[in-house]
Formats: structure tokens, sequence, C-alpha cells
């Protein structure tokens, strides 16, 4: 059948904004009073938890009420319910696109804010404020946004980077010790994928570390950005090199739907995630066993489990819990076809995008 085709051309956009700049202060109080001289015309998102921090007290208290929004904390608030709450606030304060959005938060409330920010009125300004570690180190950079859908993490989300992050690692002090932890997850992540100084700064500042040493925060908060500017400077839209820092992530999405998002922190998931990845690199002849026990070696040092079967399975009697991860895994979005995707290491810094069977994926969960 014969047909004629027309092409239209469109000039690469630019998403959100040309570049990010990232603040670095070393108290909240630094951070506060040069957020103060850009919040008109703004809406502030934050949580409860956050909201009422003592550090930001004074900050909140300086704030009109209407155009502060505050959500309830944890994963289980992040939805497209939430990010509509937040579209609403906004119709209702009569913001435009040139109008600032501003979130104070965790991972949830980074993602929720930049989501939101990116489809009000096909976009608007967006600045980020993270407040745990794991949204310092990763979350809050490099644009990816969303919300969660139908219990499956991020299925829903846009790219829209912010235009200025403020980073104190004073916030770290008030975080719990699983929210602390949570974000070492992803920074033992970021190390294995490009800086093997970086694991070797928490082998042997390890006590420090966990002592939330704030100077050792700083120098580890820099290094993540960082690494992570280097990959979406290149790949902002995950064609390509982004997908690496998924290491252990297609594992650990699909623990936290089978336990029920929110059960367990996502750096949890994630530490259990890439011993899995590392698993099975070895279990296809990709990584030595050698390598595999140095990283089992880090992981259990800062006490994540390393178990073919997450112990929270276990403890909440989820039957045929190899099956149901690896139907959860069919579901992430970062397969492009109807074969599952994983960022597999052959050693530290080294890693590679591989296809795998369902047989072989079973053969280290069970």
């Amino acid at each position: 059948m014969k047909h004629e085709t027309f092409d239209i051309h469109y000039p690469p956009i630019q998403l959100g904004c040309e570049k990010t700049s990232i603040l670095y202060f070393d108290t909240i109080q630094e951070l506060t009073e040069k957020l103060k001289e850009n919040t008109s015309n703004a809406l502030i998102v934050t949580d409860d938890v956050v909201f009422h921090l003592p550090s930001l007290k004074d900050f909140f208290a300086g704030i009109p009420t209407e155009t502060c929004l505050v959500l309830p904390a944890g994963e289980k608030y992040k939805t497209i319910e939430t990010v509509l709450s937040i579209l609403e606030r906004a119709m209702k304060l009569s913001l435009t696109r040139k109008s600032l959005f501003v979130g104070i938060g965790g991972g949830v409330i980074t993602d929720l804010l930049a989501f939101a920010a990116s489809i009000f009125k096909r976009g608007a300004r967006l600045e980020l404020v993270p407040t745990t570690l794991l949204a310092m180190v990763d979350a809050a950079i490099g644009g990816k946004t969303g919300c969660d859908f139908k219990g499956y993490k991020n299925s829903l989300g846009t790219f829209y980077p912010a235009s200025k992050l403020y980073i104190s690692p004073e916030f770290i002090q008030s975080q719990s010790e699983d929210e602390f932890r949570s974000g070492l997850a992803e920074v033992f992540k970021t190390g294995l994928l490009f800086s093997e100084k970086l694991v070797l700064l928490m082998q042997d500042e390890k006590d420090a570390l966990l002592n939330r040493d704030q100077r050792l925060l700083m120098n580890i908060i820099k290094r993540c950005a960082q690494a992570k500017a280097q990959v979406v400077e290149k790949d902002l839209t995950e064609k390509n090199i982004r997908m690496w820092l998924n290491l252990g992530h297609t594992f650990a999405h699909a623990l936290e739907t089978v336990l029920g998002l929110g059960t367990i922190s996502h750096g949890e998931a994630v530490a259990w995630g890439i011993s899995r990845a590392i698993a099975l690199s070895e279990s296809i002849g990709l990584c030595a066993a050698e390598y595999r026990e140095e990283v089992f070696s880090m992981l259990k040092a800062y006490n994540w489990s390393t178990d073919k079967i997450h112990p929270k399975c276990i403890e909440l009697k989820i039957e045929n819990c190899s099956e149901k991860l690896i139907e959860a895994m069919k579901q992430d979005k970062k397969n492009i076809d109807s074969n599952i995707s994983f960022v597999l290491q052959r050693g530290i810094n080294d890693s590679i995008i591989e296809k795998i069977s369902e047989d072989k994926i079973r053969s280290i969960l069970s």
C-alpha cells in the first residue's frame, strides 16, 4: 500500500533549566538565610516531620501559611493524589510557570514536588532543599521525578532538574538511624560504580561515619554529587550510562513492592539488591568470587542483609517470595522489552547492563 510521509523535526529542549547549581552550607541557619532571599511568589512544600524540626522553626514561621503546604510524611503518601494536592494549592495561589516551587525534605518530597513542578502549566521553576542523606547524595540530584502507582515504585514521572539545590549536612544529625543508613546504601552504590576512594572511605572511616561526623559527611556528599553530575551531564534522560545508577535497584524495587511500599527503607532494599546483583554477576561468570566476597564483607560490616531472600520476607511470611519478586521485576520501568535488565559488575567501577533469564534470577533468590 502506498502512502506519503511528512516528518516534523523538533529541536532539543532543556528540561526545567540549563544547569543545576549546588549550594553547600555548614549550618542550616546559613542555608535558610540564603533561601529566604528567593521565596517570594513561591510555593514551599515539606512534610510534617521536617516542618517540626527545631532548626527550621524560624524559617517556617516567617512564611505565609497559605504558601507553605505541609504533607504527611512517608512512602505511602508518594502517590498521584499527593501530586494533585500540590497542583491544587498552586492553582489556588494563582501561580504561573514563572513561579517558584521549593521542596524541603527527603527523597519522597523532592521527587513529588519536582514531578508537580514539571507538569504545572508545562513547567514551573524548581529549587530543592534535601534534608536526608539519601536525598543529598542521590534523589535530589539529576532531575528524576515521580510517584508510586498501583504499588510499583516511581512508575509515574518525568525528567526535570532543579535549578538550585541547597545542601547542609547538619540536617543529617536529626535523621533516624534507619533513614541515615538508607542514605549510606546509596553512597556505597555510588562508590561501587564510580569511586573506589569512596568505598575505601566508608571502610576506613566507618566509626566516624556512623557517628555522623559533619566534615566527613560533607566530603562524601560532594563526592557523590560530582560522580552523579558526570553521568547526568552526558545522559540526563537515561538512554545509556545513567542506567548504571540503578545498580541493585531492580531487585530493590521488586522487594519494596512485594513487602509493600514503605515497609522497609529504600536504602535497606538497595543494599540487599546490591548483594543480589553481585551474586548474579558471579553466577554468570562476570566477576570473581573474590570481588563478591569484598562487596559482601562491606555490606555485612554495615549490617545489611546479603541473604538470598531478605529477612523481612521471612518475618512477614511471604509465600513464593522469589516468584513474586520476579513478577515485580517484570514491571520495572527500566525494562524496554519482555526481558529483565540488570546492572551487573565485573569489578569495582566496572559495570555493564545485561538481560538475564528468569531461571538465572531464580537461582540467586532460592
